[in-house]
């Protein structure tokens, strides 16, 4: 029994990528807001930190939740399936292109945001039984 591969289609100019695009951020967000909240408050717990001042209130912020949420985002993208989990389940992927000025000058249906970030998304669907 084969089972069909998934190819790669380039994204329509509809809106609908842009929505699921955003779904998938919200799902992101979601997941790590349920993973790193209970972490802080573990953390904050054993230490018996509690921050006193806007600075260490910042500071404790930017552990927990910012430094967190920006490796997981910069680790999913370069995987090997170039994904976070929300782009996953909405069947997203984040393709990295070779070089940085062909990319900014490629144009086409890509925004502005992808081709200063390097980066073009595409709808993965599902292959033909016949390919």
């Amino acid at each position: 029994m084969n089972t069909p591969t998934p190819t790669l289609e380039e994204p329509s100019a509809d809106r609908s990528l842009l929505w699921r695009r955003m779904a998938a951020y919200a799902i992101d967000i979601v997941l790590l807001f349920a993973a790193l909240t209970p972490l802080a408050f573990a953390g904050q717990w054993l230490t018996g930190f509690v921050p006193d001042s806007p600075r260490a209130t910042w500071a404790v912020q930017l552990a927990h939740f910012s430094l967190p949420a920006w490796a997981y985002f910069f680790v999913a993208d370069r995987s090997a399936r170039g994904a976070t989990l929300g782009r996953r389940w909405l069947d997203l992927r984040v393709v990295a292109a070779a070089w940085l000025l062909l990319a900014a000058l490629s144009g086409g249906r890509r925004s502005a945001h992808d081709r200063i970030c390097a980066t073009r998304v595409e709808r993965m669907t599902p292959a033909s039984p016949d390919a």
